[in-house]
């Protein structure tokens, strides 16, 4: 049976910030009015504080049944926009045009293969937005991060959640995703969808398909 097709309207909206929450050092968790917009798990939206002038593209971390609309940040050198968001303050208002992308190949369903989530960073914030929509997936997050801190919102995934820590001792693997996906065997027929920086996503694309993986079930969204 052919899956409904949704169509969303891309929208400007003004909304305001409601709460936002320092979730690790220089990562902020940023809650706003959601309005009447609707969206895709694994969209993203454009974002900049109101009259800025510049903004920059972020991932929905919230579920599309979620209340607010919500985002994790992290401030970065020379991050202009970044740095303007989480100077916010809770009343603020914020520029919103989106949604925009198509990052799952297909609706998520309970009976569907296996998915393989691979994020570095704030990449997870996509994969946040799928499960917290559809709970009951069969999936794997594999998480590439720094330090413990920056497991966010590790519980929420339960057993699921697999982070791999480079420079500290801790968490679930220590190590690069890279160095996991090296060490482990993939499930073969898993959908796998990878959200980081441009060289992580090269490096784990070459990893999987030298395990067997047919690349017509690799997906992948850069940020930068």
């Amino acid at each position: 049976m052919t899956p409904a097709i949704k169509f969303f309207i891309i929208v400007g909206m003004i909304t305001r910030l409601l709460r936002k929450s320092e979730i690790s050092p220089a990562t902020w968790l940023l809650e706003f009015d959601r309005e009447d917009l609707t969206f895709r798990a694994g969209q993203n939206v454009t974002l900049a504080p109101h009259g800025f002038g510049v903004n920059r593209e972020y991932s929905i971390y919230s579920g599309e049944n979620d209340p607010t609309l919500s985002f994790i940040i992290r401030t970065v050198e020379g991050g202009v926009v970044s740095s303007a968001l989480t100077d916010l303050s809770p009343g603020d208002k914020a520029e919103l045009e989106g949604p925009y992308g198509d990052f799952l190949s297909e609706t998520p369903t309970v009976g569907m293969a296996p998915l393989l989530f691979v994020a570095t960073g704030t990449g997870s914030a996509p994969f946040h937005s799928v499960i917290s929509t559809y709970p009951e997936l069969n999936y794997t997050l594999l998480h590439g991060i720094r330090t413990v801190k920056e497991q966010y919102h590790h519980a929420h995934y339960g057993g699921n959640y697999i982070s791999c820590i480079s420079r500290e001792n801790g968490g679930s693997f220590n190590g690069r995703v890279t160095d996991y996906l090296l060490a482990f065997e993939p499930i073969l027929d898993a959908r796998c969808y990878l959200c980081g920086n441009r060289d992580m996503i090269n490096d784990v694309y070459s990893i999987l398909r030298e395990k067997g993986i047919s690349g017509d079930r690799i997906f992948s969204e850069v940020f930068f």
